[in-house]
């Protein structure tokens, strides 16, 4: 804001406080230009004005739809518009949105042709699967079937370190039986001796 100065020889008496009111006066206008403007950025508004610009660009809010993701939604939907159909475009109108996409697959061998794969996070996928339904029928291509892949990302270590060990065999072998003799028959049966 500008400050309002006067003369040296103006600045005493009414004239002083002539010029306070208006410098006062101005600020007040000021403040309620700037507060209008605020009013534009989807980001912060009202939710009122969200919803009436959301109205005219066709978006409807889901139910149980995040606040910040449903300003976002309104917010960039010319620019997601633009980007709709392209793999570079759904991964942008993805980030906007603050969901993480891990990739697209297209064209991929033993499927057809018009199967389009979309990796995400087992976490992005339960957190946000209305969302990623609407944007997906939306903004994705018109002539490819989509599927969802899960994929999560585990954290191994592995530790490497030196292993030393002595080895030896050793091979034993059991003793020969020994031989059966007859010993004496008693009633025609022959009772086997084992030395």
């Amino acid at each position: 804001m500008i400050t309002l100065t006067l003369p040296f020889w103006m600045q005493k008496g009414e004239l002083a406080k002539l010029r306070r009111a208006s410098q006062s006066f101005w600020e007040k206008v000021d403040l309620w230009l700037q507060l209008s403007l605020t009013k534009f950025d989807l980001l912060t508004c009202d939710l009122v004005f969200v919803d009436c610009v959301a109205w005219e660009r066709k978006i409807t809010r889901l139910d149980g739809e995040d606040e910040m993701i449903y300003r976002r939604r309104v917010h960039y939907a010319f620019l997601n518009a633009q980007d709709a159909g392209m793999n570079r475009g759904m991964f942008n109108i993805f980030e906007r949105l603050g969901v993480p996409l891990q990739g697209i697959l297209e064209r991929q061998p033993n499927k057809d042709w018009d199967v389009v794969t979309i990796e995400l996070s087992d976490d992005a996928l339960s957190t946000h699967k209305n969302l990623i339904n609407l944007l997906v029928n939306t903004y994705g291509a018109t002539c490819r079937r989509y599927e969802y892949q899960v994929s999560t990302k585990v954290v191994q270590f592995v530790h490497v370190g030196l292993m030393q060990w002595s080895h030896q065999v050793y091979v034993s072998t059991p003793p020969p039986p020994a031989p059966a003799k007859p010993v004496i028959p008693i009633n025609n049966i022959l009772f086997w001796a084992y030395a």
